[in-house]
Formats: C-alpha cells, structure tokens, sequence
C-alpha cells in the first residue's frame, strides 16, 4: 500500500489506520483498535475483488466514496426484526399515534416519519404496518414515510420485502396473518410483506452524517427512530446528527433511540420523557420568558444566578450543565460556582457529567482532594469514564503520586488508545520516571492525532478551561 510519513515508507498498521480514519472521516463510523485486525481482513478481500494491488488501495479508497461505504458497512450490524422494542413500539402504538391523529383532526390529516438506519426494513414497515391499522380511512391521510441506510445491500432486501419466520419472532401473529404471505420451498420459509404496506415506505440510500445533510429536503417530521446507530459514531458525529434531527422535526416531535444508547455527552436541545419502559427525547417548543431557553441572556445576568429563589430542576439542567460548559472562564468562575452549587443543592439526580464539570473546576484551583473526590463520583456513574481518569492522572503527576498517576493514565488509554490527552499525560508520566522512548512514542501518538484532527481536540468534556487547552496544545506541539 502507498503512502509516506516522515520520509518512510508507512508500515502495514499505518495503512490500516489511515484507511479507518478515512472511514470515520467520512462516515463517522468508529472503527476500534482492537477490531482492525478484521479491517486489515476487509481490506483484504477488497484487494481480491479488486484484483488489485496492496500499494494502491490507500489511493484508490481516498477518490471512492462507494468503496469507503462498503468497507465502512462492514462494521455496522444489520441484525433486526420487526417489533424490535417493544417498548418503544407499544409506546408509538398506545400513545404517539393516538397523539398525532388526535391533533389531525382539524382536517390536516398528515404523519410524517423518519426511520434512520433502517438496515434490512424491519422497523419501518412494522411502523408502516401499525399507522395502517390505526388510522381509519387510511386513504384520506398523506402519509411519509421514509427509510434510509448506509447499506445498499440491506436496502435491497429490504425493498425485496422478503423475511424469514425468525424476523417476525416479535411480531403479533395477527399482523403476521394481515400483512404477510406465506410461501415454502423446500424447507426454507419465506413471509412475503403485502404490497399496500411496502408502497407506504420509501426507501432512501443515505450518509446520515455527510456534509451537507442529505435529509435536508425533508421538514416538519413528527417522529424519528434512529435505533441502534449512533453507537457507531464519534461524539463529533453524533453532535452533528443529532443538530440535524432537531431541526427536522416539528414542535413536540419524538426521537426514538436505542436502549443502550444516550444524549448525555453531547449538547443538545431535546426533552427526554418516559413512557411505562419505553424513553423518548421531544423537541420541545421555544418558550421565550423561560430561562432553560435564555442561555446567553441568563450567562449575562448576575441579579438571577444570585437569585436564591432560582432552584435547578429536571426541565433546565441540561440547559444550566450547558451554560456552565459555554461560559468555562476564569472570569465566570464565581457565577459556575454558584451554578454548580445551585445543582448539587438541587433535589434531582446528577449525572457523570456534573462531576467532570465540578472534577475540573476543583482541579483548576489546585483543591486536588475534592477534584479527585468528584472524579471517583463520576467513576462510579462510569467506570469508563475516561475523563475522570485522565483528570486523575494529570492530579497525582502533579502530587509525585506515580504508581497512582500510572494506574489511571493507562485504565484511560485502555478506554481510547486513540485519546490525545490520554497519550499526553503517558507521555509526561514517562519523562518524569526517566523512560524517553517511552516519552517520545506517547508523545508522537498525541501529535499524529492531534494532526489528524486538525489541531482540534476531540474530547467528551475536559479541558473546558480554555486556557488549559492552549497550553496542553502548545506542549504537543512544542516539547
């Protein structure tokens, strides 16, 4: 494979890692350390079909879109069925549905419905197959559903309509005998999807993080499912989707995410409500008078951040947790105090990322005790929480306490070997203890990321303090 660093050839894992950042560059898909192996596999069959050789691929993947779809589809799972979550499907069936025709009845009898990452269809035609039964005279209504996928493959079958019994597995059989045909050939079985339910989707080949969005034609959608994707993403990525679905969706719209899938690291404007089991995040509608909605009104006003009779709650802490981050300056240091105060004061549940918040915000003013007392809070929301790690690190290299400092610098490099600060602080630990190989290779890693990025840390939280920023960018780059 081509390709230079330094003057030398790249070196086989250089290749492999250049090709992933590619991917992630252009599809936002976090492709781990420990699964380049199976890329390095993927590459390898590509070559094959290609009939190519190893030298070119690094080149020919750069100036091909569909190739790094391809390879990059590989690492995604197209595992799904219909009436996946059943939670979240009762819930669109017994409570958004009702909801959406109850607010039609003033004649505008119109549903508009995204499903992203719809991999082989599952989902979007079980949404297809519930508005058909609740919806009377379904004629009347103007009805959108769209269905988009990295996957061409997936969307093929899915267009195919074509399942196997284990897909319906979830499903009720009263749908199953509704809305499907059953056919035999040999000892396969195959439920055919009835044609008025197919045409009620449409299918839509799509980069959901590709610049310009490419779901910008579409507005005013009442409901998003974007299930089991974002996990693939970076936080960048995520941030972006996430902007891009918000601005999609009506007032009072539903997104739908993935179980195990979450909002917390990333700047957002949703609400996020439950139903029995089932969560959801609504766009909420702008009230100008409330002050969740006043973010840089509210950082300019001492009288009300002063105001005792102000309190925290459910509705405004992730507007408050927001200001805090925009507003992180030594000049604002006494109102984020006081913020931080009115939080933990507060009688709702704190999240990891208030103690990063308050981990750094001690950290700055040297109080090491209690900002070593915040990450182990946060530690105990996230053991993974690579933040509180490295926060404890740079804490006992500064406190000579090095097996300690050692101990949370590697647990944080486990978590993303790829993290610049992580590799950062390796590296200053190995120059104290005298180890300069050791120094230059973290130190190396930081920088070659650091490039890669652009200058631009990717980091979930810390540093906020801006002035710390600069000062760790101009150590890697300078020492």
């Amino acid at each position: 494979m081509c390709g230079k660093v330094c003057g030398k050839k790249m070196s086989k894992l250089d290749t492999i890692k250049s090709i992933n950042y590619i991917i992630k560059k252009e599809t936002g898909i976090v492709i781990d350390d420990d699964r380049l192996v199976d890329l390095e596999i993927v590459i390898n069959s590509r070559l094959i079909f290609h009939n190519m050789k190893p030298d070119n691929y690094t080149d020919f993947i750069k100036k091909n879109y569909e190739e790094i779809i391809f390879v990059a589809s590989c690492f995604t799972i197209q595992e799904t069925s219909f009436y996946r979550y059943k939670a979240h499907f009762d819930r669109l069936k017994f409570e958004v549905i009702p909801d959406l025709i109850s607010k039609c009845n003033n004649g505008n009898k119109k549903i508009s419905i995204l499903s992203a990452g719809c991999a082989t269809g599952e989902e979007p035609y079980t949404i297809a197959m519930l508005l058909y039964d609740l919806l009377q005279n379904y004629e009347d209504w103007d009805i959108s559903i769209v269905a988009t996928d990295i996957n061409e493959n997936a969307l093929s079958v899915a267009k195919d309509g074509a399942y196997s019994e284990y897909k319906l597995r979830n499903i009720d059989k009263w749908y199953v005998d509704k809305f499907f045909k059953k056919t035999e050939s040999g000892k396969n079985i195959i439920y055919n999807l009835d044609e008025k339910i197919k045409k009620m989707v449409e299918f839509r080949h799509c980069n959901l993080i590709r610049e310009p969005f490419e779901l910008s034609d579409i507005k005013d959608i009442d409901i998003i499912f974007c299930e089991n994707v974002i996990i693939y993403f970076c936080i960048d990525s995520i941030q972006r989707l996430i902007n891009n679905f918000y601005n999609l969706l009506k007032d009072d719209g539903y997104l739908f995410l993935g179980y195990s899938e979450t909002l917390n690291f990333i700047n957002h404007k949703f609400v996020l409500s439950w139903w029995n089991d089932s969560f959801v995040f609504k766009k909420g509608k702008k009230e100008p008078e409330d002050i969740s909605y006043n973010l840089k009104d509210f950082a300019l006003r001492d009288d009300i951040i002063k105001d005792e009779t102000f309190s925290v709650n459910e509705k405004n802490y992730n507007d408050i947790i927001q200001l805090v981050i925009n507003n992180y300056n030594e000049e604002m240091s006494d109102n984020i105090n006081r913020l931080l105060r009115k939080i933990e004061n507060s009688k709702i549940k704190i999240d990891e990322m208030f103690y990063i918040i308050k981990a750094e915000f001690r950290y700055d003013r040297k109080d090491f005790i209690n900002s070593t007392n915040e990450c182990r809070k946060a530690i105990n929301i996230n053991p993974h929480s690579i933040d509180a790690h490295i926060i404890l690190g740079a804490i006992y290299l500064e406190l000579n306490m090095l097996d300690s400092s050692s101990f949370e610098l590697k647990t944080a490099l486990y978590i993303d070997k790829t993290s610049i600060l992580a590799n950062y602080y390796f590296a200053l630990f190995n120059k104290i203890i005298g180890n300069d190989a050791e120094y230059k290779l973290y130190l190396n890693i930081a920088k070659r990321q650091l490039e890669e990025n652009k200058g631009v840390f990717e980091t979930r939280l810390y540093p906020l303090n801006k002035k710390s920023r600069q000062e760790i960018y101009n150590n890697i780059v300078n020492l």
